[in-house]
C-alpha cells in the first residue's frame, strides 16, 4: 500500500515504473500525463477543496 502523503515527481514515478532509472520513469510518467488531457488539466489547476 501506498502512504497517502505528498510525492516528489522522480519519487511518484518510480512508484509507477519501478524498473527504470529515476529520468526514465519521470519521462514515462510526463508522457503518460500529457496523453491524458483531462488528468493534465486537473493537475495544472491544481486541487479543489
Amino acid at each position: 500500500m501506498i502512504e497517502d502523503r505528498s510525492y516528489g515527481k522522480a519519487e511518484l514515478a518510480m512508484l509507477y515504473f519501478p524498473t527504470a532509472t529515476p529520468r526514465v520513469a519521470l519521462n514515462r510518467l510526463v508522457r503518460w500525463i500529457n496523453r491524458c488531457p483531462e488528468l493534465k488539466q486537473s493537475l495544472c489547476s491544481g486541487y479543489a477543496g
